[in-house]
């Protein structure tokens, strides 16, 4: 779930994404890759435990973001079930 974006004086973007843990066991995300080097990333540190929620924040220029028109963030978590999601922020021209 997108819940906040914002754009910075510097013409930075920051896009949070939050999500619940729905599973029955405590998880952690280990790292955040994101497509670009234009594209900080910041996430949960720490156990998430079931019923709980966590965040993934990416920040990248605007201009990079609308010469790229797509920026990707693949977030590791320490499950085996399901070790990997991608969440995407995506330049609308319109």
């Amino acid at each position: 779930k997108l819940s906040e974006i914002k754009l910075g004086k510097d013409n930075k973007v920051s896009y949070k994404f939050v999500f619940k843990n729905k599973t029955t066991n405590s998880i952690k995300i280990i790292d955040v890759h994101t497509s670009c080097t234009c594209t900080a990333r910041d996430y949960s540190k720490g156990d998430i435990k079931p019923n709980e929620s966590g965040f993934i924040i990416l920040t990248t220029n605007l201009e990079s973001l609308k010469q790229n028109q797509k920026v990707d963030g693949v977030i590791k978590f320490n499950s085996k079930v399901s070790p990997f999601y991608k969440v995407s922020i995506i330049y609308d021209k319109q």
